[in-house]
């Protein structure tokens, strides 16, 4: 099986020239139109890139996916093919103009970065993707909610992370006058993470404050 490229577009057509080069490179290509529900549903495939035709597309079209992509596709490598025209505030791994060349994508498939999928802390790794912990060579598979929380942490390590803020960014409220669900699922994570959940080295409590995330 080769390495997976996801393509969102409009015009799989236009990729037709692509086709030989990318399996003789040994890519697989993967098309799916402009939604989200079935960019999520191809995400199961596992690419390891994600290619955003945006001249296939109009404008609110386009610009709705690109803000989903960099919103719930930020785990993956992003290349975004557009036409001539100068477009403001795109940002993306790779940005290629039209018209796309096998040249062209090998290039900047080559330069891509290999580490935006795993967090790594101590013998913790996160993929992003699968939302899966790797520990002691063994997977546990996350809900989303425990993925985001964890991946808080460890995006914030060393940090004093308040009550508060780990609500608003994981649940997105205000609320914190009942903090039982985070209480929940920091004990959920420390028996993921910790060999002894009762004495924690990672997931430090910081009384009256919040928690901090270190790595022994």
């Amino acid at each position: 099986m080769g390495k997976k490229v996801l393509v969102v577009t409009q015009d799989t057509n236009a990729f037709a020239p692509l086709f030989s080069p990318m399996t003789r490179a040994g890519y697989e290509t993967i098309f799916v139109p402009p939604h989200p529900q079935k960019i999520r549903r191809e995400l199961r495939k596992l690419p390891e890139c994600v290619l955003l035709d945006m001249v296939s597309l109009n404008g609110k079209t386009g610009q709705e996916i690109y803000g989903f992509l960099q919103n719930n596709v930020y785990m993956l490598p992003l290349i975004i093919l557009k036409d001539k025209r100068k477009r403001k505030g795109l940002k993306a791994d790779a940005i290629i103009t039209y018209p796309l060349t096998w040249r062209k994508l090998s290039y900047q498939l080559k330069r891509l970065p290999q580490d935006k999928r795993f967090l790594k802390a101590g013998d913790l790794t996160l993929d992003l993707l699968r939302r899966v912990l790797i520990k002691g060579g063994e997977e546990h598979h996350l809900t989303p909610k425990l993925a985001a929380l964890l991946e808080t942490f460890m995006r914030h390590r060393g940090r004093v992370l308040t009550r508060a803020y780990l609500m608003k960014k994981v649940w997105n409220t205000e609320f914190t006058d009942d903090t039982r669900t985070l209480d929940v699922h920091i004990h959920w994570l420390r028996k993921l993470i910790e060999d002894d959940y009762r004495s924690p080295l990672y997931l430090r409590t910081i009384k009256t404050v919040g928690y901090r995330f270190d790595v022994p």
